[in-house]
């Protein structure tokens, strides 16, 4: 694995890269797909600038949350600023772009519902990219094997779980495609994703071997987290059951009489 690449006679990590691409794709996505959604297009761009501080945000802090002796143990060798530089928990970073998306939502009064389906539509794509950026960075890697598709990082022949993990976010976001042309109600993206991506994380986690993820009782805090949201989803789609077709229209339409978002509401006073 190269992890680093020169780039304008700058060298830069590649796994850089592949995050800045994965954020690039993400957006496009949300930016195309925004009409559907009945999400305004520069409503779209502006929650996923919040979404993405949220991201960050809520992956470092998870992280320095889950990593107490670790980190006091890095930033001694190599310095305080160097925390900010990698060790990011992707269910930090989820909770934190839904949170960021909620608060320019609350802030300009948005409906947040259809907000954070767009955003979730995006994720898995978003995710198997970063998942790829995961492995030239040589970071969530899997448990030894000796099979033709092993990889080798840190002088070891390792499962390749971050290519296993991206190929099944591919296969969740070829799921929600199909849900957004067949279900009306694009709602339903909120419980597949929450529901979905667990799964597919909780199997993953047998295959991890890095050390960093840690423990909670007989599971790992990831599939203790995704446990959780699987709960979570399960209970958000009985909701959505439970609300009839029309009921749910009604209230898009009362949505849709909200005030206009900052932008708009500056465009129609210049």
């Amino acid at each position: 694995m190269l992890p680093f690449v020169t780039f304008l006679g700058k060298t830069i990590p590649t796994y850089s890269l592949w995050v800045l691409l994965g954020l690039l794709a993400g957006t496009f996505i949300i930016v195309i797909s925004a009409p559907k959604f009945d999400v305004k297009k520069d409503d779209a761009v502006y929650a996923s600038i919040y979404a993405v501080l949220g991201l960050i945000a809520g992956g470092k802090i998870f992280y320095l949350l889950l990593n107490p002796k670790a980190v006091i143990m890095y930033a001694q060798n190599h310095g305080l600023t160097a925390i900010l530089q990698g060790g990011f928990i992707f269910y930090g970073g989820l909770f934190g772009a839904i949170a960021g998306a909620a608060i320019y939502c609350r802030q300009f009064r948005i409906e947040t519902k259809n907000i954070i389906a767009l955003l979730l539509f995006a994720a898995p794509a978003v995710h198997a990219i970063g998942r790829i950026g995961c492995l030239f960075a040589g970071c969530c890697y899997g448990t030894e094997c000796t099979l033709p598709i092993a990889v080798s990082l840190h002088g070891k022949s390792l499962f390749p779980v971050q290519l296993l993990e991206a190929a099944l976010n591919l296969f969740l976001f070829a799921v929600l495609i199909l849900l957004v042309m067949k279900v009306r109600r694009k709602e339903w993206v909120i419980p597949v994703y929450l529901g979905g991506y667990p799964i597919i994380r909780f199997f993953c986690e047998f295959l991890r071997g890095d050390p960093e993820r840690g423990v909670m009782g007989i599971f790992s805090t990831s599939q203790a987290i995704s446990l959780i949201l699987l709960a979570a989803a399960l209970l958000t789609a009985v909701r959505f059951l439970r609300k009839p077709p029309a009921a749910a229209a009604s209230e898009n339409r009362g949505n849709n009489t909200l005030p206009a978002s900052k932008s708009n509401r500056i465009c129609r006073k210049s």
